[in-house]
């Protein structure tokens, strides 16, 4: 269900929702992120505003699935991992390993460490290539 309110808030561009269903992994996680994205030129901070801003608008970016699989689901304790397929428009898969925790009453998706990190020097580069 946590995966599928990820997607309806991707999909429908709602980010409040895409907000409230992401939780960092834990606070150095999120300390080395905000550090990566404070080391960004002056014009990529500017075109997102922040750390978060940036992590929604790739997110946002992602949109463009036209279905997915859940492959496999492994709970342990307050976590779960999905081993998830996602198809794109062009007929390619992605398969990939999504983590929710627990948080409250629900499930909240993890950034992982290094995620987001990885999503910023992604974005550096196709910047830099003219994207």
């Amino acid at each position: 269900a946590a995966f599928q309110t990820m997607n309806w808030a991707i999909s429908h561009r709602d980010t409040n929702a895409l907000a409230s269903a992401l939780i960092w992994a834990d606070e150095q996680t999120r300390a080395k992120a905000e550090a990566t994205f404070a080391a960004t030129p002056d014009a990529f901070r500017a075109r997102y505003g922040s750390l978060e801003g940036f992590i929604h608008s790739s997110l946002m970016e992602t949109a463009n699935s036209t279905g997915f699989r859940i492959l496999n689901q492994v709970d342990r304790g307050d976590l779960s991992v999905l081993a998830v397929e996602r198809e794109s428009p062009n007929g390619g898969v992605n398969a990939t390993r999504v983590q929710f925790q627990k948080d409250g009453d629900g499930y909240r998706q993890v950034l992982v460490p290094g995620m987001a990190d990885k999503m910023i020097q992604s974005e550096l580069i196709a910047v830099s290539k003219g994207r």
